[in-house]
């Protein structure tokens, strides 16, 4: 009986193959977008999961309880979601660690880590490089396995090194590095002898950690001067592995009064400031497992991932999944008319009703198998432009996921009982003397088949819309004036602290001698990089100030506008203590603000005020900022360059800057693209959005092109009888298509709020945003519509050319 199940099956799907297409080629987009968000889900599940320790490894973190969230209140939907405004401070001074695990009995060994970046050289090959400074027992906590060394001792020794095996192989090529030696010179131009001893491999995709160059903590360019300061540098994430047995408790009440013996002058100092009771709690150490660190979003500039993503990305596939099964529904339902003569026979000659519903049910499980196998072959394919959009680097491979096979069976079975369920149990439900009698084919409810396509065109109208208003923000992003001018400025990364005054003054040398130059400048940091913040007690309130150390070619290279007061000036010895602040900062001194006025809070003489301009994302208002006059304060070189001329001036600058910086490598950006950069997971997003919108209405556009083609079939003879009666084809073409115009009219109606609502909650969390007007949704109803129109077009038309003789003949 089941062999001849299947073989009918097989028949059947065989001889409908526009529709088995359809059906097939929508469920398959369907699921493939299913495992993709799996994928990506199990991925971000599994950070640093893969620590043998994991479960007693926790991050330290400190808590500022007297004071907010850093930064201003946040009003977006999705506010809760994001990790600028965090108050928890996972960056901490340099004797916390040791110290911890010296008193608080409940840790077993703590492991401090600072990220770090430095001028490595072996003999000729020179290269600037991230390192990573840690504590020798780092191997002995985490799970990052050595090729080759002992993790017991691999950090003993303070002249010892350990790489990764691509940065070897970079260095040495595929000679054994171990033994041999690299040269690290750090900022402040101190030069250091290391001997490899180590090699590991490059640090997984789900590690919260990143693994490139590992030197032993005592070798921090700040070590020796904080080694011993409570109060000062915080710079350094602090592990802590806690004992087998350790009670959670009680390891936070010892945290608790570790704080408040330490750190006992400083809570006092800030309660007596702020007049606060004696009870009321200042600072709070607290700690997370090093598996929920990566969702941490409440932490202070600290990059974690964001939720909000894995939302967007599983509520796009199950959109996807829903539409293509909204399609499979609505055509297994309204091609019953071709089945009717068939189920009323099989249950004529004895077939009872749940043989029939076996009968039907094997069908759609055939269809949904090979769907799934096309899916399989279809991550294969979506899965490069996939991690490009999330940017990771996922792979795909069932057999060695066990996680990921159990949930394909699930989705599999799941996606079945959906699409197979109620239309074999209506399909199955047909009395034979009836259908048999009648001799008609038989006609689905109208108002279902409506609602399932109106459910359906209203979520690509709604993703149609969003997609759109996500374009035009970032088109207002991208396009708004910034106020300064970011074109054709070259940066130059500077890694080196000593002598910069020379540095400086060849570079400008030879700028002068360059037609293609206009003009140079030094910063300490360029825009989206390197930027500092200092707090400073503000008119009683501790705000955070974004300071730059410039020189005074700075503000004419960028156009940056004074408003009032003047610019640095190198002539004058007095500017050594001056600043020059934002409208913004100006507005929070007051009067400690006024151009000539020595600002006690900032300790320097205000000199001018520059307009507010966008240093930062769009995504914060401008905060307050102040640029010292510090000219040898060397992070980066801005090179203005003549229009026209940036390949001349590039060439010229990366040939001669070996000589200018004493033999730095040559790392540059343009200002223009840095800028831009930190719009890069948003513009990704928008891309994945519009990709999945595109296949959404793809998706429902092939089930609307297959439907009106099998409601077209089942009014053959009506259409027959007005053709006869002096229909013409345009009055035919109405007939069939306006149902379909009237759902996508009301899908549009109510997909308009739902998107409406959604994306202003999403540009909230922009500080510059768009309106949105009344033509994104016009835009968008027109497509929909239009799309319908077209997607239906050809059925009715050959419906409406048929030769109604042909479908009035058995009458």
């Amino acid at each position: 009986m089941l062999k001849n199940y299947f073989k009918t099956a097989v028949r059947h799907l065989v001889k409908q193959k526009a529709y088995a297409f359809i059906n097939g080629f929508g469920l398959s987009v369907g699921i493939a977008f299913c495992l993709l968000i799996l994928t990506f889900i199990q991925d971000e599940l599994s950070f640093d999961r893969f620590h043998t320790k994991a479960d007693r490894i926790y991050r330290i973190h400190r808590t500022n309880l007297a004071e907010p969230a850093t930064g201003e209140e946040e009003k977006g939907f999705f506010s809760n979601l994001k990790n600028r405004h965090g108050n928890k401070l996972i960056y901490l001074p340099i004797p916390l660690a040791p110290l911890m695990q010296e008193e608080i009995p409940e840790i077993k060994q703590t492991v401090r880590v600072r990220e770090g970046q430095a001028i490595f050289r072996h003999g000729d090959k020179v290269f600037n490089e991230k390192l990573q400074y840690v504590d020798k027992n780092f191997f002995d906590m985490f799970s990052f396995p050595l090729k080759q060394g002992s993790s017991a001792t691999v950090l003993n020794d303070l002249s010892s090194l350990v790489i990764t095996s691509n940065l070897a192989r970079k260095f040495f090529g595929e000679q054994n590095p171990i033994g041999k030696t690299l040269v690290m010179q750090q900022k402040k131009g101190e030069e250091k002898i290391f001997t490899i001893t180590g090699v590991c491999e490059e640090a997984p995709g789900n590690s919260s950690l990143a693994l490139n160059i590992l030197i032993p903590f005592e070798h921090e360019e700040n070590y020796q001067e904080n080694k011993n300061q409570l109060y000062n540098y915080y710079s350094t994430l602090v592990f802590a592995e806690l004992t087998e047995h350790a009670s959670i408790n009680t390891f936070r009440q010892h945290l608790s009064r570790f704080i408040n013996t330490h750190y006992a002058d400083e809570i006092a100092q800030i309660r007596g400031d702020k007049k606060l009771d004696a009870s009321t709690p200042i600072y709070q150490l607290g700690f997370t497992n090093i598996a929920d660190t990566h969702f941490d979003t409440s932490v202070y500039w600290n990059k974690v991932s964001n939720p909000l993503y894995t939302y967007i990305l599983s509520g796009i596939a199950l959109l996807i999944l829903l539409i293509a099964c909204i399609n499979y529904i609505s055509l297994s339902m309204t091609s019953a008319s071709s089945r009717t003569q068939e189920i009323g026979i099989r249950k004529v000659i004895g077939a009872s009703r749940k043989q029939v519903a076996w009968q039907l049910w094997i069908e759609t499980q055939l269809l949904v198998i090979a769907a799934v196998i096309c899916a399989i072959l279809l991550v294969h394919v979506f899965l490069p432009a996939f991690n490009y959009f999330t940017e990771k680097q996922l792979t795909f491979q069932l057999l060695k996921q066990p996680v990921l096979m159990a949930a394909l069976l699930g989705l599999t079975v799941l996606v079945g009982a959906i699409v197979g369920g109620y239309p074999a149990l209506f399909l199955s439900g047909f009395h034979p003397i009836k259908v048999l009698k009648s001799n008609r084919t038989y006609r689905f409810n109208p108002r279902l088949s409506g609602a399932l396509v109106l459910v359906q065109y209203t979520l690509c109208l709604f993703l149609v819309t969003s997609s759109m208003i996500m374009y035009r923000q970032m088109q207002f992003i991208t396009r708004k004036d910034l106020g300064y001018n970011k074109e054709q400025v070259l940066v130059v990364s500077n890694h080196n602290n000593k002598n910069m005054d020379v540095l400086m003054e060849r570079i400008r040398q030879f700028a002068a001698g360059n037609p293609d130059i206009v003009s140079v400048s030094s910063t300490s940091g360029s825009f989206s990089k390197n930027s500092m913040a200092f707090y400073f007690n503000i008119q009683g309130e501790n705000l955070p100030v974004d300071v730059y150390m410039v020189d005074q070619a700075y503000i004419p290279t960028l156009g940056i506008q004074l408003q009032e007061g003047r610019n640095f000036s190198s002539e004058l010895r007095s500017d050594s203590n001056a600043i020059i602040i934002n409208e913004t900062l100006a507005a929070r001194l007051g009067k400690d603000g006024r151009v000539g006025e020595m600002s006690e809070a900032l300790s320097s003489r205000v000199v001018g005020v520059v307009k507010d301009y966008h240093y930062a994302s769009l995504e914060s208002k401008i905060a307050p900022m102040a640029l010292f006059y510090r000219p040898n304060s060397v992070g980066s070189v801005l090179v203005k360059i003549k229009p026209g001329r940036i390949p001349e001036a590039l060439s010229a600058v990366e040939n001669n800057w070996k000589t200018l910086s004493n033999g730095q490598p040559f790392e540059y950006s343009f200002l223009d693209e840095d800028i831009n950069s930190q719009y890069k997971t948003y513009q990704r997003w928008m891309g994945m959005m519009g990709a999945s919108t595109l296949f959404a209405i793809g998706i429902a556009c092939l089930g609307l092109f297959g439907l009106s083609g099998l409601m077209a079939v089942n009014r053959t003879k009506e259409i027959g009888i007005r053709k006869v009666l002096g229909a013409t084809l345009t009055h035919i073409f109405f007939l069939l298509n306006k149902s379909t115009v009237k759902i996508a009219l009301v899908a549009f109606v109510l997909a308009v709020p739902f998107s409406w609502y959604l994306m202003n909650k999403w540009l909230d969390d922009f500080a510059y945003r768009i309106s949105i007007s009344w033509e994104i949704f016009a835009v968008a109803g027109l497509i929909g519509i239009l799309t319908a129109i077209v997607a239906v077009s050809a059925p009715s038309i050959k419906a409406a050319l048929m030769n109604p003789v042909k479908s009035l003949r058995n009458e």
